[in-house]
């Protein structure tokens, strides 16, 4: 866990609710991975999922191996659930923050 890291403090149970009070909440959960919707929301058609690891890692390739394999399946099951309602979805990574790592 890091410290002033909101994605750590709502793996970690400190934190409830996002910054504009709408409750957090998981929508899946592996040993190492987990999803939840962003409140960044810009239309009601643009949904934001979230995955990530549970702990912490400052760039993508600091992660072992088994963690990004679980990454990447948790992101391929999200897909799957989102072409059947949507008919597709973008995945992206924000990785550093020249690329929009907040």
């Amino acid at each position: 866990m890091r410290k002033n890291c909101i994605f750590c403090d709502f793996i970690s149970g400190k934190r409830k609710e996002h910054l504009n009070g709408l409750p957090f909440k998981v929508l899946n959960e592996t040993k190492h991975t987990l999803s939840f919707l962003s409140v960044e929301i810009p239309k009601a058609e643009d949904g934001h999922i979230i995955v990530t690891s549970k702990k912490h890692f400052f760039n993508l390739e600091d992660a072992p191996k088994f963690i990004l394999h679980e990454l990447i399946e948790h992101a391929s099951l999200i897909s799957k659930v989102l072409r059947k309602r949507h008919k597709g979805c973008n995945i992206l990574l924000n990785d550093g923050k020249t690329a929009g790592q907040k």
